[in-house]
């Protein structure tokens, strides 16, 4: 009996924990999405819950995380792109030029990552994830 309460406290912190993760993760992103753009309040809660909605759905893709990486890295990139198309969504003509910008010097990053990972002999898989991400930009 005293097993089972105490596999139960340990199973109800490490839940807990995920969740402190997770909420941290989410305020931080929200909080560069405010900084990025100049968020008005209205539009905070709005990315605040796509947010919530992007992180519920990756903690319910963890379990295909060791089983499928394939389909894991498909699904999660689907659902960072899912994100940013809805906040593009929201934001005004000035912070949609913004939103441009910060695009593309994402873009133009990426493509020197692949090409430092070329020139640094990388193993193609690693190569052809990056080519992917750079697809989803």
């Amino acid at each position: 009996m005293k097993k089972n309460i105490i596999l139960f406290c340990a199973l109800l912190f490490s839940v807990q924990l995920a969740l402190a993760q997770q909420n941290t993760a989410l305020q931080q992103e929200l909080d560069q999405y405010t900084q990025t753009y100049q968020l008005n309040e209205r539009q905070q809660i709005q990315v605040k819950k796509m947010l919530e909605t992007k992180y519920t759905n990756l903690a319910e893709l963890q379990s295909i995380q060791a089983s499928d990486a394939e389909l894991y890295e498909k699904k999660s990139m689907n659902l960072e792109r899912q994100t940013r198309m809805g906040v593009k969504s929201i934001l005004s003509e000035t912070q949609l030029v913004i939103y441009q910008r910060v695009r593309e010097q994402k873009r133009l990053d990426l493509r020197q990552k692949i090409k430092q990972m070329q020139n640094a002999g990388a193993e193609k898989k690693e190569i052809a994830k990056a080519v992917e991400e750079l697809k989803n930009f």
